[in-house]
């Protein structure tokens, strides 16, 4: 568990978060799945050759890593 989730809480608002995190293992490795999933279908949308033939292309690569990032963090938090 990050420390970040608890930062600024009471010990125990702490102790609370720290018990539900732990409770919730089957849901937060089932997240995790769904967006590793996401992440791999990002991927593979970049290699699209459809998409080298627009005039947007840098940008929509940009924008597909902005969510490839933005989907880590946010896993980073569920570990």
């Amino acid at each position: 568990m990050k420390t970040r989730l608890i930062k600024n809480l009471s010990k125990d608002e702490a102790g609370e978060m720290k018990e539900y995190f732990l409770q919730s293992l089957y849901f937060r490795k089932r997240l995790m799945t769904v967006i590793d999933e996401e992440v791999e279908s990002l991927h593979n949308s970049m290699l699209n050759e459809e998409d080298y033939t627009s005039p947007n292309w840098s940008l929509l690569q940009v924008e597909k890593l902005a969510q490839i990032k933005s989907m880590k963090k946010i896993k980073s938090f569920l570990e």
